[in-house]
C-alpha cells in the first residue's frame, strides 16, 4: 500500500503544479488558493476532502467540490450554514454534464437539486469551478470556511435526519425507541446517512448499513449490512457469529423486482445457500441483537481509523 500524502505533501505538490501551467493573475491567485487549503485544513476536514483541485483542465484549474456532495445536493442542505449569496455562487458553478467528451457521457449524471433548485442532468461531481478570477477565489474560500462549519454541525447528536420523521411516523412503542436509540448511538459515534434523507449509514464515507421503515403504519422496520465494507477489516470470531446467525435466505417473498437474485456466498469462510441479496438482516432488532449491532459499529470504526 502507498503511504498516505499528508497535506504539506498535497500543498507542495499543488505549489509546484501552479507554478508549472498556471500564469499571471491565475497562478498568482492559485498559489494563494494552495496556501489557504494547506492552513485550512480542507484536505482532509474531519475525514473529509471538501475539494479537489485539477490541473491542467482544459487549459487551466478546476475546483471540484464532490466531497461534499451528501451536504449540499438534494435535500441535504437544510442544516448547511449558508446564505443566499452562497446559494448563487453554488447555482452559477452547477456542474452540468458535458458528456465527459465521449458520446454518451459516464452515465452517472442525472437530475438533482443543489440547495434546493433542480437542475437537469447534474455530473455527480455537482459543482466544479473552472479558471476562477480573484473575486471567485475569495467566493470559493467563503464556501469552504461554510462547509468546515456544517461538518463541525452535522455529525453530532442533535443533527436530526428525514429517516428520523419517517420511523416517529410509522413507529411505534418499543419498536420506536429501540429505533432512536440506535440512531442516537450511530450519530454519536459519527455514522450518519450519506444525505440528510438518506437510508444508508456510513462512516467517513464507508458504507456500513441500510436502516428502513417498511411504511403504511405496518411498525416494522430493518436493517441489514454491507458484506462489502465488513470484509475489507479484520472481524472478531464472536461477531462472526452473530453475523452468520443473521444470514438472510432468499425465499422470493420480499416483491424484489429483480428476483431471484439469491445465491450461494462464502461469508467470513463458511458458505450459505441462496443468500439475499441484503446478506445479513435484523427485523425489528431489539436487546441483545441491539447491543451487538453496536459492537459492530465499534468494531468497524476502530478498523477504518487504523487504516
Amino acid at each position: 500500500m502507498s503511504e498516505q500524502k499528508t497535506p504539506t505533501d498535497i500543498y507542495e505538490e499543488r505549489k509546484r503544479d501552479f507554478t508549472a501551467y498556471l500564469t499571471g493573475d491565475l497562478q498568482t491567485n492559485a498559489l494563494d488558493f494552495a496556501e489557504y487549503l494547506l492552513n485550512s485544513g480542507a484536505d482532509n476536514y474531519k475525514g473529509v476532502q471538501i475539494c479537489w483541485t485539477f490541473i491542467p483542465w482544459n487549459d487551466g484549474l478546476c475546483i471540484f467540490f464532490n466531497g461534499m456532495e451528501k451536504f449540499i445536493c438534494d435535500n441535504a442542505y437544510i442544516n448547511f450554514p449558508i446564505d443566499e449569496s452562497m446559494k448563487e455562487f453554488a447555482w452559477a458553478n452547477a456542474n452540468v454534464c458535458g458528456k465527459c467528451n465521449t458520446e454518451n457521457g459516464c452515465g452517472r449524471g442525472g437530475d438533482r437539486y443543489i440547495f434546493g433548485k433542480k437542475f437537469d442532468d447534474l455530473c455527480y461531481i455537482a459543482l466544479s469551478i473552472n479558471n476562477p478570477d480573484a473575486d471567485t477565489f475569495e467566493k470559493t474560500k467563503k464556501f469552504i470556511d461554510a462547509c468546515k462549519i456544517c461538518i463541525d454541525t452535522t455529525n453530532n447528536e442533535n443533527t436530526r435526519f428525514a429517516i428520523e420523521d419517517a420511523f416517529e411516523k410509522n413507529l411505534s412503542g418499543d419498536r420506536l425507541k429501540n429505533a432512536q436509540k440506535l440512531f442516537a448511538f450511530l450519530k454519536t459515534n459519527d455514522v450518519v446517512p450519506e444525505t440528510i434523507d438518506n437510508d444508508c449509514w456510513n462512516y467517513k464515507g464507508n458504507g456500513l448499513f441500510v436502516i428502513h421503515a417498511y411504511g403504511d403504519d405496518d411498525n416494522n422496520w430493518f436493517m441489514y449490512g454491507n458484506l462489502e465494507t465488513w470484509e475489507k477489516y479484520p472481524i472478531t470470531d464472536g461477531m462472526k457469529e452473530f453475523i452468520w446467525a443473521s444470514i438472510r435466505v432468499c425465499t422470493g417473498q420480499c416483491g424484489c423486482p429483480n428476483w431471484p437474485r439469491g445465491g450461494n456466498r462464502m461469508v467470513f469462510g463458511k458458505e450459505f445457500k441462496s443468500v439475499c441479496s441484503s446478506v445479513f438482516f435484523f427485523q425489528n432488532p431489539e436487546g441483545e441483537t441491539l447491543e451487538n449491532i453496536k459492537k459492530l459499529v465499534l468494531l468497524a470504526k476502530k478498523n477504518i481509523d487504523n487504516l
